[in-house]
């Protein structure tokens, strides 16, 4: 046995920002932190983890705390031995049949020759795991002439992933995917500190076979970050011919393309359409508790949302678009008869530009167009992402909406479908196409109509138009 121990400034070094307010009870993030710790390789295999006492205080926590954790992880084989300072780390133990077989017999053998390497701290993944991944990617272009194509292929691809038992596979997910990426196609997965990626979120190592991952990154970031990587590798040859069927001949249009498809297969595998449409039914698409149940982000989340238009089981058309707190547009993807204008901003009166004075919170909105079409849209910041002392992050606020008559099927637009005579707001798609004449926070003169300019009388806005 390993004589090797971590002390707690080295455990606190390694954990980092563990903690993140409103993401569960501490003791479950303290044992996913060192669960991907050793996962990943930073704590070696056999090591003694300081004492639940010595460990309390270190990271300022109760007693009852640290031993909840450490209970956790040897409820689920991650740690070995009693309470004290007796915890070593470890990985789950597997009867040897199937996958974990190598394992087995490394642990039981003693030929020196037959020790398997633990280096990168990761299991290997069942034989139906490389067997279902083929299968899905294998299906991928034939589900690319409509949005949202039919993921069976991929949802079988997370099951054996994730594995088929049905219990929390979201929290395992990431875990797994790290395990089949050691196995084929061969890459190593590291986490490493945000100071050493240099800014840089994903870095892939080709000679080395090793991805590389910033610690800056949220648990769903890494899972989709690993995954695109995953079909960027073992699906480049498919993405080059899909390329060439679609003539995409500009260089800078088919990096776009290729990390579009990979982007798709990442969302798809996190979550799987029909799991993911069943879900959202179910929950009258509650955005915060499907993030939770699939281990998704917010953003995440409303972007899946979007892409549910399979022919066989078509969700609600969400339009989504996210921008900056100065305007700027960075995603928007439009549907349901929502139109984005190709300039310039969006309608200062849509509520999300208001997200960003008061962030993290649903801002609920029921709005006309010029048209007469009414949406129900949701708007929010998402969370910054880590940034460097002394820089400032950059931030972003989303929208998601659909047709008025959709806002029945959501749990966010109970209050207006019971106020039918609540009186909308009235919001145009760009002030440069907007057939508001009145509209006193108009920043452009729409095309198509002159401006007067009369001296001796002044109007609410910035324009007097000719109607």
């Amino acid at each position: 046995m390993s004589s090797r121990s971590i002390g707690t400034a080295s455990l606190i070094r390694h954990l980092g920002a563990w903690r993140a307010p409103g993401a569960g009870p501490a003791y479950r993030q303290l044992a996913g932190a060192v669960r991907l710790l050793i996962l990943d390789g930073r704590l070696p295999l056999a090591a003694r983890l300081p004492g639940e006492r010595e460990a309390a205080q270190a990271l300022g926590l109760s007693r009852t705390t640290v031993s909840a954790a450490y209970g956790r992880l040897r409820d689920d084989g991650f740690l070995t031995g009693g309470r004290g300072a007796s915890a070593r780390t470890s990985l789950p133990g597997e009867a040897p049949t199937g996958g974990s077989r190598g394992l087995t017999e490394a642990r039981t053998s003693s030929r020196a020759d037959e020790v398997l390497d633990l280096t990168a701290a990761v299991l290997p993944a069942d034989p139906s795991v490389h067997a279902a991944y083929v299968r899905a990617l294998e299906r991928l272009p034939t589900r690319l002439p409509g949005h949202g194509y039919e993921a069976s292929g991929v949802e079988a691809l997370r099951e054996a992933v994730a594995g088929s038992d049905g219990g929390d596979t979201a929290d395992r997910l990431l875990e797994s995917v790290i395990r089949h990426a050691a196995t084929d196609p061969g890459v190593r997965v590291r986490i490493i500190p945000a100071d050493v990626m240099n800014g840089q979120l994903r870095r892939y190592d080709y000679h080395r076979r090793e991805l590389l991952i910033s610690e800056a990154l949220r648990r769903s970031q890494r899972t989709f970050h690993l995954l695109v990587q995953l079909a960027l590798i073992t699906q480049s040859d498919m993405f080059d011919q899909l390329c060439e069927t679609h003539e995409v001949d500009d260089g800078a249009a088919r990096s776009l393309f290729r990390s579009t498809l990979a982007g798709y297969f990442a969302g798809a595998v996190m979550m799987p359409y029909d799991g993911f449409l069943a879900a959202a039914r179910e929950l009258r698409h509650d955005l915060d508790l499907l993030g939770r149940r699939f281990g998704a982000s917010f953003e995440q989340v409303c972007h899946r949302l979007t892409s549910l238009n399979a022919p066989h089981a078509r969700g609600i058309p969400f339009f989504f678009l996210r921008v900056d707190d100065a305007g700027n547009i960075s995603k928007r993807l439009a549907a349901g008869g929502m139109q984005f204008a190709k300039n310039g901003g969006t309608c200062p009166r849509w509520n999300v530009h208001k997200a960003f004075r008061t962030p993290e919170k649903l801002l609920l909105q029921d709005a006309e167009l010029p048209n007469g079409q009414r949406f129900f849209t949701i708007a929010r910041t998402v969370p910054q992402n880590w940034s460097p002392p002394g820089e400032d992050a950059p931030e972003f606020a989303v929208a998601l909406g659909c047709e008025i008559h959709h806002a029945r099927d959501l749990v966010y637009a109970d209050d207006i479908e019971s106020a039918k005579r609540r009186q909308h707001d009235a919001i145009g798609i760009g002030c440069a196409v907007c057939e508001r004449m009145d509209c006193t926070q108009r920043a452009h003169p729409p095309v198509g109509h002159d401006v007067r300019f009369d001296g001796n009388s002044r109007r609410v806005g910035l324009y007097n138009l000719e109607t």
